[in-house]
């Protein structure tokens, strides 16, 4: 194993009330906490095994900041066809027999963007169950404002680093600047000594102690910079690499029609360059769906030592049907082949629903965004607060996903 690989899966201790704990009432079902001293056990070759990693202080920052800023929790929810089966850190093995389709889908809580994450399987052999991997978001601390409106990390093949994180900063670049630091302070004693002894003038030693520190001080900083630069720099590469390939998968095939009806699952990571062609006569349209939920009152997890109810929460995907067509529920982007000319895409999720009317020509791909939204009410915002009603919306928007959510697969780096 290669330094990158060693210090990108290295993980820290996550508090209690983040570990992973089982949601399923499935015996097979088989949940691990995560813990840097807790080993994992060995899955059956037909398990399907979901890992949950988490870096930085976003683990902590579920409260509210002001009356602008208000940030989720971060704590991860995983669910197998739209059936939850654990949440929290650590890690997870699911049984899935070999023929089996499914969609793997993660969600978080509280976010004004997307905070749902997907990826598509197809069990073909024993061999073919994956081993995935949700990274959450990379958050400095509380001073780190740049990612309030969303922490949802990014799921995709085992071993991808967590958006935002450039890499281990070791004490090392700080080294020039805590030895400038012990030269100022010296050089200051330095000349107060020979004022005192009167080998320099007044005038002298004002501009030396005033001049001599900030040299040495601007010095420094600059070398910290640099060095640091040099390590962002160094880890730039691997890290953009490691997220480029653990995201990128092809779509799954997940109804065989004939050419010209044919279905695809892509996961929410997938590039658009990994999407198929339509066959002769025929169009694409892509349907990529958003999932963004608000907690009223919003839950107070700061330092808890239970789970809050809100932290546990899955939501199941929207049913979307096209011109008629078998009904298609799993989160994820799907990927529909149309006969050229006008077609009817549909979508309920809870008591709503919206229509829109979609024109389609041979060869070319027409993609929409499925934005679902559910404000879930409750009594009370600690462990025990009692869950009361849930609002949902849904509404199509045309192009490609919002800024913050292809941010969140790029980067920042």
């Amino acid at each position: 194993m290669s330094t990158t690989d060693r210090d990108i899966s290295s993980l820290p201790k996550v508090p209690r009330y983040q570990r992973m704990t089982k949601l399923s009432n499935d015996s097979a079902v088989e949940v691990t906490p995560q813990h840097p001293h807790t080993s994992v056990p060995e899955s059956a070759d037909t398990d399907l095994r979901v890992f949950t990693s988490n870096r930085g202080k976003a683990r902590s920052m579920t409260f509210d900041i002001g009356s602008r800023f208000r940030v989720h929790s971060p704590i991860p929810v995983i669910a197998v066809n739209d059936r939850p089966v654990a949440a929290g850190f650590g890690s997870v093995n699911v049984p899935v027999p070999v023929g089996t389709k499914a969609v793997v889908s993660v969600q978080t809580q509280d976010s004004k963007s997307n905070c749902c994450s997907s990826w598509p399987i197809d069990v073909k052999e024993d061999d073919d169950v994956p081993e995935l991997e949700y990274a959450g978001r990379f958050i400095t601390g509380s001073g780190d404002r740049r990612h309030y409106g969303s922490l949802h990390g990014v799921l995709g093949k085992r071993g991808i680093p967590s958006p935002g994180w450039k890499g281990p900063m070791t004490m090392a670049p700080s080294i020039p600047l805590v030895l400038s630091l012990v030269i100022m302070v010296l050089s200051v004693l330095l000349i107060m000594q020979l004022y005192g002894q009167g080998y320099v003038s007044g005038q002298v030693t004002g501009f030396v102690a005033v001049t001599v520190p900030l040299v040495v001080l601007g010095v420094g900083l600059t070398a910290t910079t640099q060095k640091h630069h040099a390590i962002r720099d160094q880890w730039r590469g691997p890290l953009e690499e490691k997220m480029r390939t653990g995201t990128t998968q092809p779509p799954v095939l997940w109804n065989e029609g004939a050419p010209g009806a044919r279905v695809w699952n892509a996961s929410t990571s997938a590039p658009t360059s990994t999407y198929p062609q339509p066959s002769r006569g025929a169009g694409i349209v892509v349907l990529r769906q958003e999932l963004s939920t608000e907690s009223i009152p919003h839950p107070k997890i700061f330092l808890a030592k239970e789970p809050p109810n809100q932290t546990r929460r899955y939501e199941p995907a929207p049913q979307i049907t096209v011109s008629g067509r078998e009904p298609l529920s799993a989160w994820g982007h799907w990927v529909l082949e149309v006969p050229a000319g006008h077609c009817t895409v549909r979508a309920d999720f809870g008591f709503e629903s919206q229509e829109k009317r979609v024109t389609v020509t041979a060869g070319a791909t027409r993609t929409l965004t499925v934005k679902a939204r559910v404000v879930r009410r409750f009594k009370g915002s600690g462990p025990h607060a009692e869950h009361l009603e849930d609002q949902r919306t849904v509404e199509f928007s045309e192009g490609r996903l919002s800024s913050c959510c292809r941010e969140s697969l790029a980067g920042p780096w």
